[in-house]
């Protein structure tokens, strides 16, 4: 799948409504829309309904703290334990580990825990869940994941696509509005349309079609556990 090291960018959607027919009447006409705001609010929207938080990797290490995986607490002397579970799930994409700690000791991958779904990086997918091979107990927050969170480094071509068609449905009702002021013409073969009402241009199939984009693509590349 292609894919760009980085998310798309408001001259990215002028460039989409510009090859969907639509056309400035002056040099400005499409700063109204406010293209860039529009294409940081998909984003925001994408990684929320994708649950990747991150969805493009910084490619930077961090450490993320944890509750054990298993029941919410357990008395264990004088300490309030939480745990006896194996399956830990992060919540997130973990594309690279550097390492796994609980109360501070440092676990072996070779022999204490493995990286859930099997084989991950092969199917291009970042990693999901920890599966402790035996039971874990420790404190709130004493699970220590380190290493580099997100679905991906690059953005794939799918991604940016949706992320573009959702800026663009937010975009509709200003393009209604600039074409019923005669600022932005819509043409479609040789037919223009300018000056229009609101009511008449509703935008509604091109809406219907971009929201149809984005909700494939968050089916598509969603947050799915798999063991």
């Amino acid at each position: 799948m292609p894919v760009s090291p980085l998310y798309p960018v408001g001259a990215d959607l002028v460039n989409l409504l510009t090859a969907c027919g639509f056309a400035g009447t002056g040099a400005n006409d499409f700063a109204a829309l406010e293209p860039g705001t529009k294409v940081q609010a998909a984003i925001e929207a994408w990684e929320e309904e994708t649950e990747w938080f991150p969805f493009l990797s910084p490619g930077v290490v961090q450490t993320r703290l944890f509750d054990p995986p298993g029941p919410p607490a357990r008395r264990d002397g004088f300490l309030s334990l939480r745990g006896g579970g194996s399956r830990l799930s992060l919540g997130a994409g973990l594309l690279a580990l550097s390492g796994v700690t609980v109360s501070g000791a440092d676990y072996d991958p070779a022999f204490q825990f493995l990286l859930r779904p099997d084989n991950a990086p092969l199917r291009g997918k970042p990693y999901t869940a920890i599966e402790f091979l035996s039971p874990v107990f420790a404190r709130a927050g004493y699970v220590a994941v380190t290493g580099v969170w997100g679905y991906t480094l690059a953005c794939p071509a799918k991604a940016r696509e949706a992320i573009l068609a959702q800026a663009a449905a937010l975009c509709v009702p200003a393009l209604a509005l600039l074409i019923s002021r005669g600022l932005i013409e819509r043409k479609a073969g040789d037919e223009s349309e300018r000056y229009a009402s609101s009511g008449v241009t509703p935008l509604s199939a091109e809406r219907a079609m971009w929201e149809a984009t984005f909700a494939q693509a968050v089916y598509d590349l969603g947050r799915h556990e798999i063991f």
